[in-house]
């Protein structure tokens, strides 16, 4: 299972004030519904959004993209 979009949920909910996807998205970079696809698992994001969401939230693509631990 892919634990991306609740991981990605999870960044979004940390940050005070919390956003909305639509103005999370915007500052990222990316179109206003991605976020919304990305968070809900319909889309897996591309490399480009990948690298955008990473530098907002100031973490490496390791950890934005590390799987759980069994």
């Amino acid at each position: 299972m892919n634990e991306f979009p609740e991981r990605l949920r999870r960044l979004r909910e940390s940050m005070r004030p919390v956003r909305s996807m639509t103005v999370t998205s915007q500052l990222m970079g990316l179109s206003p519904d991605a976020l919304r696809k990305y968070e809900r698992g319909e889309v897996e994001p591309k490399m480009t959004a990948l690298k955008l969401i990473a530098a907002y939230y100031h973490i490496s693509l390791d950890e934005l993209c590390k799987m759980e631990e069994e």
